[in-house]
């Protein structure tokens, strides 16, 4: 036994990997865990409708307080809207979104990671004419949160992304085309969901608009 450990870190040390232990003290701290449990005081005059408490030109803030569930956490959403509203109607449109979203995910992976244990989170889904972006922390922590999530959105250059890029059209790529070797029953079937529920774009289109958008396009768009 004592042989084939000694043998395992010698393979190990000749391949470049060290067996020092990790030191816990080098990790980096996570500053969304909550310093304090207490609960807001109740107010009725807050907890009975959404307000507006910030009216502007391109932002409105609306606020309601929970009282019912006297919970220690704060969900909030922000919606972004496109500037051209019919570019998520589009078919290339779709397409930069579908793409857009799996690289911001791919660029998020380990902040998400490390949110996720302090039990917070961040995510986001495609509405009609833009995104809404989820926000759910605990209380103490939320403005710390929110800033840091922006400030990674703001730090994000598509022009930077190139190799995030080409894995996930590549992904897409494979699973468009292995669309078109399902039987042709499940191909129909797709098809007329497509048209009467999902309202989506058929396949074939969809795929062209993946294969001509280019790296180029997408920091373009």
């Amino acid at each position: 036994m004592r042989y084939f450990e000694k043998a395992s870190i010698k393979a190990a040390q000749s391949n470049g990997v060290s067996n020092r232990k990790p030191d816990a003290l080098s990790a980096k701290p996570n500053f969304f865990f909550p310093e304090s449990h207490e609960l807001l005081p109740a107010d009725s005059e807050s907890s009975e409708s959404p307000k507006l408490i910030l009216n502007e030109e391109n932002c409105q803030i609306w606020y309601m307080k929970d009282d019912k569930f006297k919970t220690r956490y704060i969900l909030a959403s922000d919606y972004l809207y496109f500037k051209d509203t019919s570019f998520d109607v589009s078919v290339e449109g779709k397409v930069f979104i579908e793409i857009w979203t799996d690289v911001i995910n791919l660029y998020l992976k380990e902040f998400l990671y490390t949110v996720k244990y302090a039990t917070a989170e961040f995510d986001w889904v495609n509405m009609n004419a833009g995104f809404q972006f989820r926000f759910f922390c605990f209380r103490d922590k939320f403005e710390q949160f929110v800033c840091t999530c922006y400030k990674m959105l703001q730090k994000f250059k598509a022009k930077n992304q190139q190799q995030r890029f080409d894995a996930v059209r590549e992904d897409k790529l494979k699973e468009a085309n292995n669309f078109f070797f399902q039987d042709p029953k499940s191909q129909a079937w797709e098809y007329l969901d497509s048209m009467l529920y999902s309202k989506d774009y058929p396949k074939h289109l969809m795929l062209k608009a993946l294969e001509e958008l280019t790296f180029e396009r997408f920091v373009e768009l």
